[in-house]
């Protein structure tokens, strides 16, 4: 459905700094711009189908050729322009206790999490320095007893601040020595769309590095929050109210897989490697993350029935794009996550104006800075490309609709020349 090829990554993570996000005052989020995406042009014409071969084939066995997208030349520093940031609006409170105004999730909750934090920081900083560490923490169920999709809402701008100091750390940290984001700021990112927004469209490696759960199977953002009962609906089980409702297509295409296929370690650097402290880590890259994903139907999918690169493409608009008013020029993020049935129209009509995913991160597939510029440009190729499959898709249909009216002539002079003429004599001929 929307099968891609991603040639191997030939660096070992990213290179170029990207900003790190900034709080606002009441904590309503970063202030740093994130990359825009480009305007589409508008098409009236059917795409052909494309030849693309899956995300899966990122594996694909040594010595087989992959195909890889038009080498662009990357210009000097990757540059987006800036997008309007929201103003403050009151969000509605679903907690009695958190009706106040600035209140913040309590402070004993809030500290449990925040020691969570504190302790993953702290496993990431030996990593980094290349010593033992223990494993990935988890936030107390004492604290959260739900996943709340508007949790960062109820925060406090001091609360605020504190998640996002221990974000730019963790992303800093990344930058300069490629180690993989810790687990609660993987969850927070997912949770809040202004959480750490350049998560989503930095690279390929570190967004679907995203959907990755210290347990090694692999959530998409909606199903981390929503739908994550014993019988989640998908296209098997559709759910009593889209059979009323006739709905077939729930956007996703497969049942739940409970088990995990690789195990998050597999990212980190090894505590027994020869390699000095602080050195940038070789297994972060974006062959090992598509591992931990699921093959079926030659498709990269997701435990949660999810087909990977929709929600890629998802994620990327959801952390990077806003919405806004013409009359009051507001400008806001979508907020809650797409459903997967919404996620799979916004894909289909991306895919119908030639939209590759790999043409929209900052960070190529190659480890190379790639500017709005560069990104236009593969767009621009993507297009021609249609058009060129579109004009052959057409000369074959008009040299077929010739050769069968060729066909259709032939056999009318076989049946003529095999009709016997009788030679009718009148009386009155005579």
């Amino acid at each position: 459905m929307y099968s891609l090829h991603l040639p191997l990554a030939n660096g070992q993570g990213p290179t170029t700094p990207v900003p790190t996000t900034q709080p606002l005052a009441n904590g309503q989020g970063p202030t740093t711009p994130v990359p825009a995406t480009q305007p589409l042009p508008n098409s009236d014409q059917v795409p052909a189908v494309r030849a693309a071969q899956s995300l899966a084939n990122i594996n694909a066995a040594p010595g087989q050729a992959p195909v890889t997208a038009p080498a662009t030349q990357p210009l000097p520093s990757a540059t987006h322009p800036p997008v309007v940031e929201p103003t403050q609006q009151n969000q509605p409170r679903k907690l009695a206790e958190l009706e106040e105004e600035g209140a913040g999730i309590p402070e004993d909750e809030f500290e449990k999490l925040m020691d969570a934090l504190d302790e993953d920081a702290a496993a990431a900083d030996a990593d980094a320095m290349n010593i033992d560490k223990e494993g990935v923490v988890e936030i107390p169920e004492a604290g959260f007893k739900r996943h709340f999709p508007d949790v960062w809402e109820k925060l406090s701008a001091e609360q605020c601040q504190a998640l996002i100091t221990k974000a730019t750390r963790a992303w800093n940290t990344f930058i300069k020595y490629n180690r993989p984001l810790g687990e609660q700021i993987r969850c927070w990112a997912q949770w809040h769309a202004d959480f750490l927004p350049q998560a989503g469209s930095h690279s390929l490696m570190m967004a679907a590095s995203l959907f990755i759960l210290g347990n090694g199977r692999t959530v998409c953002h909606y199903h981390t929050v929503y739908n994550r009962g014993q019988n989640p609906i998908n296209n098997i089980n559709p759910g009593t109210r889209n059979e009323k409702l006739e709905v077939e297509v729930t956007g996703v295409p497969y049942q739940t897989k409970p088990d995990a296929i690789c195990s998050y370690d597999t990212l980190l650097l090894s505590p027994d490697s020869n390699l000095p402290p602080r050195a940038k880590n070789p297994n972060f890259t974006l062959k090992n993350v598509l591992a931990f994903f699921p093959k079926q139907d030659g498709f990269c999918v997701l435990h949660c029935g999810c087909e990977l690169e929709p929600t890629l493409l998802d994620l990327y608009f959801w952390k990077t794009m806003k919405i806004k008013s013409i009359s009051t020029e507001k400008a806001e993020r979508l907020g809650r996550p797409m459903k997967p049935r919404d996620r799979a129209f916004l894909c289909h009509v991306l895919d119908y104006l030639c939209v590759d995913i790999r043409s929209l991160y900052s960070i190529d597939v190659k480890g190379s800075p790639s500017s709005c510029i560069d990104q236009r440009k593969d767009h621009i190729r993507e297009l021609l490309k249609s058009v060129q499959e579109m004009e052959a898709e057409a000369k074959r249909e008009e040299e077929r609709a010739r050769e069968q009216a060729g066909h259709q002539d032939e056999a009318l002079y076989r049946e003529l020349a095999a009709v016997e003429i009788v030679d009718i004599n009148s009386d009155s001929d005579a």
